[in-house]
């Protein structure tokens, strides 16, 4: 298959609007998930997606937070995905803790959950765990609303519905019961990217935040966050409450559990990303 042919279809699919107009087409003209490889780590990327797209141009994905992964994690260390969407920072990590690390990977939206299964074959990695749940405070089930295919990382939890997106009820659970699968063992670094759910889903960590919970990648939706009942101030409050110090990795925002606040060179950092 052509890439560079899928990658302008995709682009060109990417930038129109409406947005019905540019999923019809995407129907018409039957575009498909295609492979590929992501430095190292194969893919199975839609091209006429906010993801495919960047990962078929750039050959990486998120280049900065990428470069803070491998300069964080660590062989045998534990990652815990909370928003994995695609699960390219699944694969990396997996790759990146290696055999005798595990990976746990939290993502609601079941159109993804064979995407994500299918990468986790395409590399046979053993050491990767996909939970098809929400983070929440407590158990239960919630709607999430589904944006397009063009772009599934902007899916979220609201009470507001756009006319172009389709509805999935999810079911819920707390980091405090998804963490018992790892029996103890500390979380070295935590990845959250959940739309505006960020501070929700750092309370149902409890008491392991700021002791099991060694690290965090956070990107942080001030818009959503508003619309939760929530602010990125409250976010960093919380994380500095319990004992977290803002440094930097990789260019990254970086905060770390009993850190010096004079940047981060390996493990147990806690990264904030504020999306506009």
């Amino acid at each position: 298959m052509d890439k560079e042919k899928e990658l302008r279809r995709g682009e060109w699919l990417t930038r129109m609007r409406p947005l019905e107009l540019a999923l019809f087409l995407k129907w018409a003209l039957r575009v498909r998930r295609i492979q590929t490889d992501v430095q190292g780590i194969r893919m199975w990327v839609d091209p006429a997606s906010n993801f495919g797209k960047r990962v078929l141009r750039e050959g990486n994905y998120e280049a900065d937070l990428t470069g803070a992964f491998r300069e964080l994690l660590q062989p045998g260390q534990n990652f815990v995905d909370v928003g994995a969407n695609e699960g390219w920072f699944s694969m990396l990590a997996a790759k990146l803790v290696g055999p005798t690390g595990r990976v746990l990977a939290c993502e609601p939206q079941e159109r993804l959950w064979p995407v994500i299964a299918k990468n986790i074959f395409l590399n046979a990695y053993a050491n990767v765990q996909l939970l098809p749940f929400a983070v929440a405070e407590q158990p239960g089930e919630a709607v999430i609303n589904l944006y397009p295919s063009l772009n599934t990382g902007s899916s979220n939890i609201s009470d507001t519905k756009r006319r172009w997106e389709t509805q999935q009820r999810i079911k819920l659970l707390p980091l405090t019961e998804i963490l018992e699968s790892l029996s103890g063992s500390p979380v070295d670094l935590m990845k959250v990217d959940v739309e505006g759910f960020e501070h929700k889903v750092l309370e149902s960590a409890g008491d392991h935040l700021g002791t099991t919970i060694r690290s965090l990648v956070v990107e942080l939706h001030p818009e959503q966050l508003e619309a939760l009942g929530s602010t990125v101030d409250a976010v960093v409050r919380l994380l500095e409450s319990r004992g977290y110090t803002k440094e930097t990795s990789s260019g990254v925002d970086v905060w770390r559990l009993g850190g010096t606040g004079n940047g981060v060179k390996n493990a147990n950092a806690v990264a904030g990303h504020v999306v506009a």
